[in-house]
């Protein structure tokens, strides 16, 4: 965690600042991003990696 306590490691699902951030650096839509936190959790990297393969 950072020192003003957030974890920038993750995505929080009820955030929309944080699905907002998934969804410009992936290009994903707004269902999509959510549907990829419900699937594989809120860890960025994973969520960014599964993003990718969607728009490959």
């Amino acid at each position: 965690m950072d020192g003003d306590g957030c974890d920038r490691d993750r995505v929080a699902p009820g955030d929309d600042y944080e699905v907002d951030h998934l969804i410009r650096k992936t290009g994903v839509s707004r269902a999509e991003a959510i549907g990829l936190i419900h699937q594989f959790g809120n860890d960025r990297k994973t969520l960014e990696k599964e993003a990718k393969k969607l728009h490959r």
